[in-house]
């Protein structure tokens, strides 16, 4: 593939720890967010999109909070409420049980669709790369995919040769990881006890990030406005 934006932004994030789409979706969802409160509050459109979800998952209600915009969140939020006490009063005036139906989102929360749209692009820039010595070394140095992203590689892939070329660099990261969890485990039998952890003390927790699929820590805080 050429060596575009996507590019770059790809092999920056393979040098993080974790997933590296997990990695890129965080930062579509924070960046998300961000733009929200700073141009979105007030636009129509982004509104309808958002009384129509609902709202945010409890995750990206939380990314609202680490902002720190009260008084953007607190226009959102009033819109949703609006929304939700009209819906209640369909609900109270009808007597069709279905009116409940109202109450229920249509679609999932915006910051979530935003991290998947991420997510999709980077994955399809991942696999058409996925052969490239630059590319695979660094992929097979770091952590891999997790397994719900290698899942959805394959399912956009539509080039036999890329998932072929993920899978063994993916293979090398597992047996790697499976390596180091023997070593925690034997070492957690007494007679070796008194053996140091190495790199494979945090095995376990690296497993099940990659098993599950995790979010990266330690994003950044913002000091509240008006709070």
């Amino acid at each position: 593939m050429d060596r575009d934006t996507t590019y770059f932004e790809l092999y920056d994030a393979l040098g993080q720890p974790g997933c590296p789409i997990c990695w890129l979706e965080s930062r579509a969802e924070q960046r998300y967010v961000q733009t929200l409160l700073r141009e979105g509050v007030n636009d129509p459109d982004a509104r309808e999109r958002i009384r129509q979800t609902g709202g945010f998952c409890p995750e990206h209600a939380r990314l609202l909070i680490d902002e720190g915009d009260a008084l953007g969140s607190a226009i959102i939020c009033q819109n949703l409420v609006r929304h939700l006490l009209d819906s209640l009063q369909v609900v109270q005036s009808s007597r069709k049980p279905r009116q409940s139906a109202m109450l229920m989102p249509q679609g999932i929360c915006v910051a979530c669709a935003a991290g998947d749209q991420s997510a999709g692009r980077y994955l399809r820039a991942l696999l058409q790369c996925a052969s490239s010595p630059e590319i695979s070394s660094r992929l097979e140095g770091g952590d891999g995919l997790c397994l719900p992203h290698l899942r959805q590689a394959a399912q956009v892939c539509s080039d036999y040769r890329a998932m072929q070329a993920l899978a063994a660099t993916q293979s090398e990261v597992l047996r790697r990881l499976e390596e180091e969890l023997a070593e925690f485990i034997r070492k957690k039998d007494y007679r070796f006890a008194h053996e140091p952890y190495g790199h494979e003390a945090d095995s376990w927790m690296r497993a099940l990030r990659m098993l599950a699929g995790s979010k990266p820590e330690g994003r950044e805080r913002r000091p509240g406005k008006g709070a």
